[in-house]
């Protein structure tokens, strides 16, 4: 369960994201990460806007909550915790 506690679920994603411009949002603010996973549809492998983000510490994954609402890729994203079944790992 430590896992999930150190997991966020990252929404409203721009579908353009890629994980280094998920990392570049995360890292410098909230501290190292551990895991990202964006969620792509299966048959055409294009972002869902969603990703899972895990973190070294539950500190970090707790700060990283604090940026929902902030911009990346000039979209507001949505930070939410999230469960470990969730994370498919």
């Amino acid at each position: 369960m430590q896992r999930a506690v150190r997991t966020v679920m990252v929404m409203n994603l721009n579908l353009r994201a890629d994980e280094g411009d998920v990392f570049e949002f995360f890292g410098p603010r909230v501290g190292a990460l551990n895991d990202i996973k964006i969620i792509k549809d299966k048959n055409t492998k294009r972002s869902k806007g969603i990703a899972y983000v895990e973190f070294q510490t539950v500190e970090s994954a707790i700060a990283a909550l604090s940026l929902n609402g902030q911009l990346l890729l000039n979209m507001p994203v949505l930070v939410k915790p999230s469960e470990a079944e969730k994370v498919g790992g």
